[in-house]
């Protein structure tokens, strides 16, 4: 996610699937138990907020209304 800009500059589209991903579950915990899939919006927010970021053109998610909410919102700070 940290370099998700080298692929934009590939000049294809980017499609992630991230959502409720381990690795979100890692993170909410670090040294303890990974956080269930059902405890993993917010992560999930976060990853799609910053894919969109980045140039992603489709996000695959589970929580689709939540994750638009969330990318108006983005966006609308963003605008200028």
């Amino acid at each position: 996610m940290r370099r998700l800009e080298e692929f934009h500059a590939l000049g294809r589209p980017i499609a992630l699937g991230v959502s409720r991903k381990g690795f979100l579950g890692r993170l909410a915990a670090p040294g303890g138990n990974p956080a269930p899939a059902e405890e993993r919006l917010e992560g999930s927010l976060a990853i799609a907020c910053r894919a969109a970021a980045a140039g992603a053109a489709v996000l695959r998610v589970h929580d689709v209304a939540e994750t638009r909410r969330a990318l108006d919102a983005f966006a609308a700070v963003r605008a200028d």
